[in-house]
Parts: C-alpha cells; structure tokens; sequence
C-alpha cells in the first residue's frame, strides 16, 4: 500500500534531511520521486474539487476521483521491485521513467472523465450520451450540433451542455475567497505578478495561454476548463512546474573533508537561495530585503516553471577552507531566457528583468564584500567587472522549424539581455537606491553536452562572442598581474597559470574541447574571476544552463574541484596534468565526486524536479570517471523530462 503523505511533507523531508543517502537509486528516492509526482496530481484534483464543488454531487465527483488517483499511485508504487532487492538498475530506471510518463496520460484521463461526469450532473442524467459526446468533441458532437437544428431532444440536450460548462467555466473564473482582500504589500515582485495574471484570468482578459491555463498564488490556483486529454495534460505539466516552486528554498551548508599532506582538511559549501537568506547573508546595510521583495523569505522558481518573468533558480554557492576564508564563489541560475516563449519581444523583455535581476545579485555581493551601504553605493558609484559562463549548445540544427525558442536564440537573447547593462555609469535599481556601475561584461558561453562534444555543436557560433569575451577578461586580469605595487607575487602567478590555460583553451573554437573535461575552460574562468577579486575587489562571475540544475551542477563541482586542489597542492591543476597525469586525475575524482554528491547539488536537483540525480549524458564522465559513481550522480535524473 502506498503512502500518499502531503507534497511538502515529502519534500522537507528529502530537502532539509541531515544525512546523506549514498544511493540515489535506491528503492527509497524512488518512491519519493513517485510521492512528489503523484502528490502534484493529487492536489490538482482538490483545487479542481474546490474551484467547481459548488454543490455537493459535484464536488462528490472530484473526491471520488481521487481513489482513481490511488490506483495510479499504486500502481507505480507496486512496480518498484528493484532485482537486488534495494537498488534500480539503469533497465529499472528507464522502466520507471515510462511508468511515469504513462500515469501523466492516466492522470488526465482520470480529470477528464471528472469534468464529463460534473457536467453530467449539472446538465442531466438523460442527456449523458449527448453531454459526453459534445464534452469529448469529435465527429459525434458535430452530428449532435447538427441535429440540434430540428432535434428538440438534441437541441435540449446542446443547451444543457452550454449552461453546465458555462457554470464550471464562470466557477473557474471566480477569484478565490482567500485572494479577494490579499494585502499586495505582503506580496514578494513573483506574487504580485502571479495575482495579476490571476487577476486577468478570473476577469476573462486572458486565458493564460503561457500557463497552459492554469494560475496560482500561494498554493491556490484557477484552471482553465478543458475537455481535450491533451490540453489537460499539459495542465498537469503546468500545475506540477508551478506548484513545485512552492517548495522552501533554505540555505543549505555541507562539510566535507579531504586528505592533505597525510590529514584530513575540511571544506564547507554553502548553497544559499536568492531570496531573504541571500540578504541575510550578505550583511550589507540597507539590503535586508532586496531579494526578499523579489522571491521572498523562503521562496524561488523552480526550473520545470519557465512561466514566471524572473531569474530562475537562482543560488549563491560559496567554498570556504578549514580557516573560514571564502575560496571560492559564484552565482548559479537557469538560463535568463523562457524557451517555451515564442513571442521574441516578450521573451527578451523577460530575459533583460532576469538579467537585472542576476546583476542585482552580483553588485550587492561586491557591496556586502567593501562594506558599503546602498546610499553609500547611489552616491559615491561603484566600478564592477562581471564573468558570465553559460553551458548552452547554440547549434543551428535544433533552431530550424523550432516553435519557440531554442538554446542558440535563447543565449543570444541571455547576453543581450546582460549586454544591455553593461557601460559607463549605468543605473542599477537595488530597493529604491539608483546605483551608478560602471559595469564590464563579458559573457562567454562553452556547450558541453554530447552535440558539442561529440560533433562540435554550436562551436562555431558561440566563438566570436567568445573572442570578445576573452579579449575583455585577458585584460582585466593582466592589469592585475602586471602590477607589480598590488604585491602577492604568488597570487598573481597563479592567476597567469589560469590564464596561461584559458588562452590555450581559446585558441580555436574547438580547443576547449581538448581532453576529456569540456567544463575545464569554465571552471578556470570562475577561479580566474575569484583570483581577481581577492586580489582586489571589483570581479563577481556567474554560471548557468538552461535549467540551472544539472550542467551548472556540473560546473560548480568541476570548478569547486580546482579551488579545493590549489588549497591542497598550492595550484591549480594544469590542463596537461588533467588531461595526462594519472596522480592528478585520481586527485580530481576523489575530490570531484564528494563535491557532487554531497555538497548540496544533489539537493538542487531535488529541489527543482523531485528527482535526485544530474540529468547529463556519458560525455559528462569526465577524466575517466567510474561507472558506478557516475550512476549514482544521475539517481532518478532520467524520469524527469526537465
């Protein structure tokens, strides 16, 4: 028997539990991955019950559905049996990913088949027949239609059908009672924007066709009313992305310990949420609630929810050594661009909020780090160099015959967006304080998944705005270098090493494929950043992917793998010696695969879809990575679709 426990519950329970599961396979996470999705179908069912319960025999019709629901969920429980008795194996994994995929299409079967049968009840038992021939469509409805003409049976029968969908139309049009006197001031910038949208729908402005119309404000939603099992099975997709956002998003703090010089040397990570805990952490007076305003206190968008014009999924992530000292740090995020957008002008109008966002992330961080205040910021201005490292594969092949967008659009509306920014003495709005920054920006972009790798995907088009990047980050950082009154002779070495294999790396526009670690290139540019501004403050950086889960996971792990290893060895690692040295490469895993699965990325991933695993291909096994950790790092990826 399964145990339907509430959605959230699942979720703080898998999100904020202490310990590590080594097994991200194991019978366990699976049937959390099952709870979290069926929890989503379940509660879809109680808004529907809810929105057009409006007497007792309809709302009887929602609950009783429910227990069709039960049956799915049990059904999907049931076929976990794993062959070792604890663990999935791949077969098992892609079994359960079909399992999956076939009670999304169960699910709207199962509401569908509510909203006949309310429509039933509110039209009349004698007309079934006709009520769910017309609520199915079809060639029978059109007969029925047809009829109607000289039917006065069919034409009873067409008029009951237009007032019981009229009345669960008009019912899913009614602002829900706990929104109607909300307090908008209470309200983060994502909420507001939610009940406006909530607004337009429920006074018959829009469909919110973006949100396959489905809308929602703290947990409460509106549906659309839909008859096609296809339309409604988006609806479900729409629900599950939207309503998964609800989760909490706290920080998230991991130690991890790694061998130097025969002892054991602590790291701690620290994922912290772009919302009011970012603020908290920053300490900088008069930004308290800056992202609160945006995300609020505990809150975020989930990268399975493209719906919102904001930045998604965005974190902090920090690396401090055994003495406290920040040795690492980046911004992480989703793509600032809504590929499920076809209007290109909203598209890039949402990217640009986004991007602002992001920067707005990045200045208060170099602001936290001086000790200036906001109204110190708006009146004395700030100088700010930002690295941005995107892990999209901009080929031409997918752009072709594309209804929306794609990755070569949507990171081209990504560094217009950030671009847009970039100048002398550009305003930045942080809480009312107008902040002049004079702001360089260089964005680089390396595809790394098997497209790029394999066959050189997207190589071509990403290198020229590559070479510009490069050209404006080389000379930041030889500025650096080359003053010699800075001092710290051993720091600005290292940061020529960096560069030394950046240049190296940029040398054609395949180059960085060199090796087998296509996120080397990256990774050096994040510490080269992080080089730069310890030396002297002004350099922030970020990283992203389309989702801002799996591929920057990767990242963050690639790059956090560097920095551990100059704190150990007193340098970075080269690109020959990751490419070549055994004794270096074993290095890089031992410290790589720790970092993965037990420094909050994992978490990251579960946050946004469920699932715990890193949804990345074979060419993601880099520098000769075993198979076993390599699975244990996708987990459950492969049964999310996002």
């Amino acid at each position: 028997m399964v145990n339907t426990m509430n959605l959230n519950t699942e979720f703080n329970k898998s999100i904020h539990s202490v310990s590590f599961n080594p097994s991200t396979q194991d019978i366990n996470h699976a049937s959390s991955r099952i709870n979290v999705h069926m929890g989503h179908a379940y509660q879809l069912l109680k808004q529907l019950e809810n929105q057009n319960g409006h007497n007792p025999q309809v709302a009887e019709i929602y609950e009783k559905a429910s227990t069709e629901l039960f049956q799915v969920h049990e059904n999907l429980a049931n076929a976990l049996n794993p062959a070792n008795g604890n663990t999935l194996s791949k077969k098992e994994i892609k079994d359960l990913n079909k399992a999956i995929k076939t009670s999304e299409k169960q699910i709207a079967q199962i509401i569908q088949k509510a909203h006949i049968e309310a429509v039933v009840q509110l039209g009349g038992e004698k007309f079934r027949s006709e009520l769910t021939a017309l609520s199915k469509g079809g060639f029978e409805a059109k007969f029925i239609r047809f009829f109607a003409l000289t039917s006065s049976t069919k034409n009873a029968a067409v008029e009951a059908f237009k007032q019981a969908t009229s009345a669960m139309d008009q019912a899913s049009r009614t602002m829900p009672t706990e929104l109607q006197d909300i307090k908008t001031t209470d309200l983060s910038y994502v909420q507001k924007d939610q009940l406006e949208q909530m607004k337009a729908f429920t006074d018959g402005i829009s469909d919110v066709k973006r949100r396959a119309g489905v809308v929602g404000l703290n947990g409460i939603y509106r549906v659309k009313l839909n008859f096609s099992e296809e339309k409604i099975q988006k609806q479900v997709k729409s629900f599950s992305a939207q309503n998964i956002s609800q989760q909490v998003r706290t920080t998230m703090t991991r130690t991890v310990s790694f061998e130097k010089e025969g002892h054991s040397v602590p790291f701690t990570s620290t994922q912290t949420p772009l919302n009011a805990e970012f603020d908290k952490a920053l300490e900088t007076n008069g930004s308290a609630r800056v992202f609160e305003k945006i995300f609020g206190k505990t809150g975020g968008i989930s990268s399975a929810n493209r719906q919102e014009a904001h930045l998604i999924n965005g974190w902090e992530s920090n690396l401090k050594n055994s003495e406290g000292q920040i040795v690492y740090q980046a911004l992480r995020h989703a793509i600032t661009s809504d590929k499920y957008e076809s209007n290109a002008t909203i598209r890039k109008e949402n990217s640009k909020q986004a991007a602002g966002e992001l920067l707005k992330a990045a200045v208060l961080q170099h602001l936290s780090d001086v000790g200036m205040s906001l109204e110190d910021a708006q009146a004395q201005g700030i100088n700010l160099n930002f690295n941005s490292v995107s892990l999209v594969t901009p080929d031409d092949i997918r752009a072709i015959g594309s209804k929306g967008a794609n990755e070569k659009n949507m990171l081209n509306d990504q560094i217009a967006a950030l671009q847009s920014y970039a100048g002398q003495n550009k305003s930045i709005d942080i809480d009312g304080y107008a902040i002049g920054v004079n702001l360089n920006i260089n964005t680089f972009n390396f595809g790394v998944n098997a497209g790029a790798v394999k066959i050189g995907f997207g190589t071509i088009n990403q290198s020229l705005e590559n070479k510009k990047a490069f050209q404006g980050l080389k000379a930041q950082a030889e500025a650096l270098i080359n003053n010699e009154k800075i001092g710290l002779p051993e720091e600005r070495a290292k940061l020529q090493s960096l560069l030394d294999d950046i240049t190296f790396l940029m040398e054609s526009p395949k180059a960085y494929l060199d090796g087998d670690n296509q996120y080397e290139i990256g990774a050096k540019i994040i510490n080269l950043s992080n080089g730069m501004d310890n030396i002297q403050k002004g350099t922030k950086c970020a990283f992203n992917c389309m989702s801002g889960k799996d591929r920057t996971g990767m990242m963050d792990g690639v790059a956090k793998a560097f920095a551990i290893m100059n704190e150990i060895n007193g340098k970075f690692p080269s690109h020959e010696e990751l490419k070549s040295d055994p004794e270096v490469r074993k290095q890089f895993r031992e410290i790589f695969v720790p970092i993965m699965m037990e420094m909050g990325g994992l978490d990251i991933t579960r946050i946004n879809t469920g699932a715990t695993g890193y949804k990345v291909g074979k060419e993601a096994k880099l520098a000769d990575l075993p198979e076993d950790q390599f699975l244990e790092m996708m987990g459950l990826s492969k049964t999310t679709s996002s």
